[in-house]
């Protein structure tokens, strides 16, 4: 009954959780983009579109291994209680987890992929339509907060996703 209290009370907590960490990641996926894009302002969309595919699997990955960390140490805390009952449950829980994970790891690295293809094309039309101004700090500040935003939701889109 502990460990089901726990595992409740867990998952009642994890979307705070998730929405202070997409918060973080975006904080500071914006503001390196904002350093690049300051020191390099030509810098390649193919290396924004990579940064994001990264950011997408570092989140999944993260996610992952702190559900891991949970499953494992209830399986053995329920193990040392020697409750046959509660052994099984956090066993089958973990099994069923972990496959779920390896199998929706594949399919989002194949969809993650195809964000960034249509995120760098969607990217460089932007950077067109900015670069039509005549302004150089009117694009920079423009881009700033559309990277800011993008990252954001996509962050927050992610943790809820996964």
């Amino acid at each position: 009954m502990q460990e089901i209290q726990v595992i409740s009370l867990s998952l009642n907590l994890f979307p705070c959780l998730s929405l202070s960490l997409s918060l973080s990641l975006s904080l500071s996926l914006f503001l390196r983009f904002s350093i690049l894009l300051f020191l390099f302002p030509s810098l390649s969309f193919f290396f924004l579109s990579f940064c994001f595919s990264l950011f997408y699997l570092y989140l999944r990955l993260y996610f992952f291994l702190s559900f891991f960390l949970f499953f494992f140490l209830s399986f053995f805390l329920s193990f040392f209680l020697s409750n046959p009952t509660s052994f099984l449950f956090s066993f089958s829980f973990f099994l069923s987890f972990f496959l779920s994970f390896f199998l929706s790891f594949f399919l989002s690295f194949c969809l993650s992929v195809c964000l960034s293809k249509l995120l760098s094309i969607f990217l460089s039309v932007c950077l067109n339509f900015f670069l039509s101004f005549q302004s150089h700090a009117l694009f920079i500040y423009f881009f700033f907060l559309f990277s800011f935003f993008l990252s954001f939701f996509l962050s927050f889109f992610l943790s809820f996703y996964i």
